[in-house]
């Protein structure tokens, strides 16, 4: 093989790796714009389903929306890493002293 043969051949090489990498580049474009809509979808989903609205009494004791009662040792639910609550599994609307 000529040397020029060699350069034609090592160039298609890498045209054609070229072109795998702009595929993968297209695919993960296409993943991310996926995994975004996902994500506005579970969010567009959690805003219709509702929240529960938890409000602290004077004792500490936090009352729900579902019409439970909850009393953490230390802290707010955000700082316990409470995102949901335990008994009717909503997103936890907010928590404050009232």
């Amino acid at each position: 093989m000529t040397k020029a043969e060699r350069i034609i051949e090592l160039l298609h090489i890498i045209s054609n790796k070229s072109e795998r990498i702009k595929k993968l580049k297209l695919d993960c474009g296409h993943q991310a714009t996926k995994i975004c809509v996902l994500n506005l979808r579970n969010k567009e989903l959690e805003d219709k389903v509702g929240k529960c609205l938890w409000t602290q009494d004077e004792d500490g004791i936090y009352d729900t929306d579902c019409d439970n009662r909850f009393e953490l040792l230390e802290g707010i639910p955000k700082d316990n890493k409470m995102m949901y609550c335990p008994y009717c599994g909503l997103h936890i609307a907010q928590a404050w002293k009232g």
